[in-house]
């Protein structure tokens, strides 16, 4: 019977109800009692005092960071990806130039795969390794840095498991890349060691070919059939150099003849020689000088 009367508490274990205080303000509730924490149960300790200003915290980024895509890697990526409507993984090699990761070439290996979901086959993977040092290729080997993958139908963006593989297979950096349709491609560099992060939204560049023996063919081609003469705009100035511009002329009423609007020859003219209601000469103002031996004689 006292079993039957057992009451369930709230975290939905058999025992005794919680404890109870009275009624809580004036609506007559009744509240749990508080629960005091052990002796060893202690609050965080703070790590002291703040002396530095709450600002965001920042780093700098190297402005030429980028990665670049050999002919090959860019061919074998988008090639492995379009080749499947199913999502792939695949290893790369890359060789770091300062601020540059140029990725020289990619490895496909056993996985299971599906329209979103990509897992690589340690073995394989192992296999691969092996394979590569058995060539005489250890330094290919220490190399293996890149991991691409691709989302079909969807855009590029990193998951959460994405997040998850980056995080275990950085090293001290490692280059990851993201592909769909279209070419769309978005690149990170994970960097490890004390303070890891990430660096996203990496610039991609796609190598193009350099056929160094055209390249100097053309150079000889252009140095024979391309001579240096007068630049167009220097022969343009040559033949415009005396030549004066076109100033516009209008018709005065004051002197009677076409001039330029500044240039009306009673502008000089002695000021006694004009009426003292007349102003200086304007094209189109009507008027009439008072000169000598004109109208009056001056005083």
């Amino acid at each position: 019977m006292a079993e039957k009367n057992k009451r369930k508490d709230r975290t939905g274990n058999d025992g005794a109800t919680k404890d109870r205080r009275g009624p809580k303000g004036h609506g007559g509730k009744w509240e749990e009692a508080m629960e005091v924490p052990e002796k060893d149960e202690q609050s965080p300790w703070p790590q002291g005092i703040r002396l530095s200003e709450g600002k965001d915290q920042t780093c700098s980024i190297p402005g030429d960071l980028a990665i670049v895509l050999s002919q090959e890697a860019f061919t074998q990526l988008f090639g492995y990806a379009y080749a499947t409507p199913l999502e792939i993984s695949c290893l790369g090699v890359v060789k770091k130039d300062g601020p540059v990761f140029r990725i020289e070439r990619f490895h496909l290996v056993r996985q299971t795969s599906s329209t979103g979901h990509t897992e690589l086959d340690n073995e394989a993977v192992t296999a691969l390794i092996e394979g590569l040092i058995g060539e005489g290729a250890r330094d290919e080997v220490t190399r293996l840095k890149c991991w691409a993958h691709s989302h079909p139908g969807f855009k590029c963006f990193w998951s959460k498991t994405d997040d998850e593989t980056c995080a275990r297979l950085v090293t001290d950096w490692l280059v990851s890349l993201v592909v769909s349709h279209e070419f769309a491609v978005r690149a990170r560099i994970d960097v490890g060691g004390a303070v890891p992060f990430a660096i996203d939204q990496v610039p991609v560049f796609a190598e193009t070919a350099i056929d160094k023996a055209l390249l100097a063919n053309l150079r000889a081609e252009a140095r024979q059939l391309v001579v240096e003469g007068l630049p167009l705009l220097r022969r343009l100035g040559a033949a415009t150099k005396e030549a004066k511009p076109p100033v516009a002329e209008e018709y005065c009423d004051l002197c009677g003849s076409w001039h330029p609007g500044d240039q009306c020859p009673f502008d000089d003219w002695p000021s006694a020689g004009w009426d003292d209601d007349e102003e200086d000469c304007q094209p189109g103002r009507r008027g009439e000088p008072s000169l000598p031996g004109f109208d009056e004689t001056p005083e």
